[in-house]
Formats: C-alpha cells, structure tokens, sequence
C-alpha cells in the first residue's frame, strides 16, 4: 500500500523532518507545529516500507497524551491503515502490521525505565515531548545504542519539542549550540549527526484552517516568555523561569578576581553521586575594599556574597567532551573531600581568615547502614555542619540578594479607568548582594533556567538541573558574617591611609589567579612569596 493513500506530510518543515536522512532529528518548536502527527507519520512510512524488518518505539513522558496518540491511530486504521492496536489504555500497547512489523509505544517515566530497552533493537526510536524528560541526555545516549538493524535499514532517531520545560537545556545544547542555525546539519567526533528543524503554528495548514482561532489563542497569551515560546518557537527563554525577573546577567555576573585575603569565606554543598554535586566557595564582601575587575576598580556592597570558584562534578563525554547535563560522576564522598582540600590549597582559596563557614545538604547526615556521608568527610578533615533545608525561604532570600539593595527610584502618575490618579514607581536602580565570577560556568548556566514548580509556584521544578542552585540555597541560608573590614584585622601602626592602600592593593593584587584553576599560586618570588611580601610591607609601613 503506497504510505500516502494514509498518511502524507504537510509541504514545509513536515515534508522536510520526514525525508531528512540525518541520524538524530529534533523537529518542533511552537505549539500547533504537527509535531506528534509528523512522528506517527515517519514510523508508519517505515512500517509500510520495510514490513517485517521494521521495528519501531515510540516514547511519551506520560499517559496524560496517550490517548489523543490512540484516538489519532484509530483513525488510521479506520482510514485504511493494515494494523491494529494492541494494549491497554495505561500501558505499553503495540501498532501491529499485517505486514509483520510493529511499532511500541510505550511511556519512561524514569531513566531506570529507559534501562529496560538495553540490548534491544530499534529501526526508530521516536521521542515525543523531549523537553520534559529531565533526564533526556542520559536516556539519549543510552537509546542510541538501540538503534540497529539486522537487515541493514537506515536507523533513526526523532524527537519533538517545545521550548520550555525540565530538559529545556539538555535539547538546546544538543541541538542548538552556539553557532549552529536551524536547519544546519552538525555533526560530532563519533560520525554521529544530528539537526533542528524547526517548525511553527503557520506551517501547519490543517489546523489554521480547521482551527483559526487557535493562533489567535496563541497571541492573546498574556506572559510574554510563555508568548514567544509557544507561538514563535523561541528557545531563549524559560517558561515560569523563578528567578527571570531578578537574574541580569550584566549585574551578576562579574570578571573572575582573587578576592581579599580577609574577606571571610562560605564553602556550600549539594551532594550527588549519580546526580552531580555541586560544591561553591562564596566570600563576604566589607564594603570599603576595592577590588580589580579588568582595569575597573569595583567596592562590592558590604555583606554581600561573590562566588568566586565551583566545582560541579558533572560528567562529560569522553569523546566529544560535552557534558552530559545532570549525569553525576559516581565519585565517592572520602575522594570528593580529599580533593576538595587540595583544591582549596593550591588555589588558596580560603585566603588568610578565620571564619570560615561549611554548610551542606542536610541528607549527607542520614546514617544508613553505616557511616554518614558527613563522617566520611569528617575522616579525610573536610567537617561540613547542617544546612538550612527550608527551600520557600530559601529562595526568597536567594531572590531578594539577586534584587539588591535599593539606591534610588523614580515615580509617574498614572490615570486609572475611574478617574482617578495614582502614583507609581517608573524607574528604581538596585545593586545586587549576590554575584558570580564567569568562572562559575554551572551555576551561570543553571540558574536562570530553574523553573517554577506548577504543583507549587513558591518552589522550584526538583526534576530539573537544581544542584548548583542548592547549594547557593545553604550558602545565602547560612546567616552569614556581614564582612570585616580590614581595619578591623590590622594593627595600629597600618591604620594610616597610606598604609591601608598598599594593604588592600596586596590583599586584592598580590596572588595571580592560576590560568588552568589548579596550580598552586605564587608571588613573583615563587614559593613563599606572600610571606615575604607581606613582610617587606610591614617593614616598610613600619617606617
């Protein structure tokens, strides 16, 4: 039976997603793009094809849509389509053909679920919904070695996707990294090639002209992030982002420094094995020390927390170098803590104070069979005390350092629709309480993509990438020191002005940053430099 008595594409990105060769296609974007009508139709075409050779899955997240999938199938078979379906309505069912090939269709609803198809074959593998998968990476990698025939079929894999949604990020870096256009084939180390193809409401012509109002529904959307993500396809933006209307990358992300040596010094953590850890150095700024941002001197608010290092163990593609977002390292807790040491070490990053703070997710405590995963901290000398787990206040702290502090504001009349005049706020300027070095690539990368929570919209989506924000979560929680200023660790003889310029120029200047994060860092004299600097300028203050 020749495929389109029963089925055609649409002329356009339909048309295009179905012949596409390419071995990894996303097709999708805005609602109402024929997204899940495309990938019923790319599995049929096969199975009408290659008959008994193929063998094709078809994964959702979810039975919520299963049944729109079964009410779409029945109708073609009731239009001619030689199958059946077989299956339960909430349940692995399976299109079968007279021709002998079959097409499962089947819901994961977890990365162990995913397991459940190693080791087996798959002419396609089509998923629908890609971006609410969490663990869409991971699952990606572990269905690609599925993808095999013994009767020498070309294999293929096709996912659907809105912007928006817990895997947002993963789909995006995968098929829409930087510099790549739509439609631009990429293709990786391994010979593997992959390619967005996007689609738009416009493009489907069934559902304008069976539906018009539908794109007018679409244009009446008051949010505009939810706006352009549904009807333009726009993948930049993030639909119920927590922190979208406080998070400037402009303001918080700053030039990576050595902060002053006084400065006093937060270590947080947010534990995983499986899942990455997330462990950030924070210090508390005095508000009077200046500080070098690439030829442009900045005094931080006093109080307010820079992160200035990370270290997120996330795994990475030996290959391709990518990371697998949200894929843990499986490295153990003991390891973790000696590393952490030497790291703080030979970067010096705890400077030269006393109050250091170590706050940790609160689950590294439990004891189950055994020891703790605190304990095993504690035995290589890293000594972590109890987080502060209250995830509503949490945010609301971490929100309100993002805002800032407020500095000015400006204000209009505004007439409402009684007559009346009321004044309101045109322009406020706030400075932040709340920075990040562009070193701390994670959490730059993780936290403007947090999601609300649609169960609880004062708490943030756990199925996405949280851990970095987590454990910025402990650090701000942490009550901690509001910043000591120099004067108040320095003897009288430095008290003078002079004196105190050639501190905190020593303080904030004195150790370069190492080039690769890891080399121990020296003076200009090597090894012990510091300490003799700082000698010189007692001496010569002493003068």
């Amino acid at each position: 039976m020749d495929a389109t008595q029963i089925w055609a594409p649409q002329q356009g990105p339909q048309l295009l997603a179905t012949l596409c060769p390419v071995k990894m296609i996303l097709f999708g974007g805005s609602r109402g793009g024929g997204k899940t009508d495309c990938a019923i139709g790319k599995q049929i075409y096969g199975a009408l094809r290659y008959g008994p050779d193929w063998n094709g899955l078809f994964i959702r997240k979810s039975y919520k849509y299963f049944a729109d999938i079964r009410r779409r199938l029945g109708q073609l078979i009731r239009a001619g389509l030689p199958a059946e379906l077989v299956g339960p309505q909430q349940g692995t069912n399976y299109l079968r053909f007279k021709s002998g090939a079959i097409i499962t269709l089947t819901v994961v609803e977890s990365i162990e679920k995913a397991e459940f198809f190693q080791g087996q074959s798959f002419t396609m593998v089509s998923i629908e919904e890609a971006c609410q998968f969490s663990y869409i990476d991971p699952m990606i990698e572990m269905l690609k070695g599925c993808l095999r025939s013994a009767a020498g079929i070309p294999t293929q894999m096709f996912l659907t996707a809105n912007p928006g949604g817990p895997g947002h990020s993963q789909v995006k870096a995968r098929f829409m990294p930087k510099g790549v256009k739509p439609g631009q084939i990429v293709t990786d180390d391994t010979g593997m090639t992959s390619v967005f193809i996007p689609s738009s409401v416009e493009d489907n012509k069934i559902l304008c002209e069976n539906d018009p109002d539908y794109v007018n529904n679409l244009r009446s959307i008051k949010d505009p992030a939810l706006r352009k993500a549904w009807l333009e396809g726009d993948w930049d933006v993030v639909l119920g982002g927590y922190f979208g209307d406080v998070w400037n990358p402009y303001k918080h992300v700053v030039p990576q420094f050595r902060p002053p040596m006084h400065w006093p010094r937060v270590v947080s953590m947010d534990w995983g094995s499986a899942t990455p850890f997330s462990i950030n150095w924070f210090a508390i700024a005095d508000g009077e020390t200046s500080v070098p941002l690439r030829g442009v001197h900045k005094v931080f608010p006093k109080g307010s927390m820079i992160q200035f290092q990370e270290w997120y163990g996330v795994q990475k593609n030996t290959v391709s170098g990518r990371i697998e977002a949200n894929v843990g390292i499986r490295m153990q807790s003991s390891d973790v803590g000696t590393r952490m040491l030497d790291l703080e070490s030979r970067m010096n990053l705890l400077g030269r104070t006393t109050l250091i703070d170590r706050v940790a997710d609160p689950s590294i405590f439990a004891e189950k069979d055994g020891p703790s995963i605190a304990e095993k901290f504690c035995d290589v000398g890293v000594v972590w005390r109890r987080g502060e787990n209250k995830r509503i206040s949490g945010w609301d702290t971490m929100r309100y350092m993002l805002h800032g502090r407020l500095l000015s504001q400006t204000f209009k009349d505004v007439e409402l629709d009684d007559g009346t005049v009321e004044r309101v706020v045109d322009t406020e300027e706030r400075e932040p309480l709340l920075y990040f070095t562009e070193n701390c690539e994670h959490i730059i990368r993780t936290l403007p993509e947090q999601e609300r929570d649609m169960a609880d919209w004062e708490d943030i989506d756990t199925q996405g990438e949280d851990h970095g924000v987590d454990s910025v979560r402990y650090a701000v929680m942490s009550r901690p020191s509001s910043g000591i200023k120099l004067s108040d660790l320095t003897r009288p003889a430095m008290q003078t002005e002079c004196a105190r310029d050639i501190a905190e120029a020593t303080m904030s200047q004195g150790i370069r940053m190492p080039e690769d994060g890891l080399t121990r860092p020296q003076g200009a004299g090597g090894a012990g430099a510091w300490d003799d600097h700082i000698a010189g300028q007692n001496a010569y203050i002493a003068r």
